[in-house]
């Protein structure tokens, strides 16, 4: 998979039946499933640059702006049935 898409990941997300989408520079991509964390198998470890591309097309389509260096906790209901589409 390499450097997954926001889209994918979400679509990831709802497949799995996980809770939340967790990105970090220096980690890959991981899904909470049950309390736990997974590493998204076959995917890169993020750079800032990464990071900084899921948060720009999340908050555009949720119209919201992004702080560096902040946790962004958001609709996830939202993203979620957006996905489904």
């Amino acid at each position: 998979m390499g450097i997954a898409t926001i889209e994918q990941l979400m679509q990831l997300c709802v497949e799995s039946g996980a809770s939340d989408i967790h990105l970090s520079v220096g980690s890959q991509p991981m899904l909470r499933m049950n309390t736990h964390l997974i590493k998204v198998e076959g995917t890169d470890v993020l750079g800032q640059n990464d990071v900084e591309s899921y948060m720009r097309t999340i908050c555009a389509k949720l119209k919201c702006s992004i702080e560096v260096g902040k946790t962004i906790r958001g609709p996830y209901w939202l993203l979620r049935k957006r996905s489904r589409k």
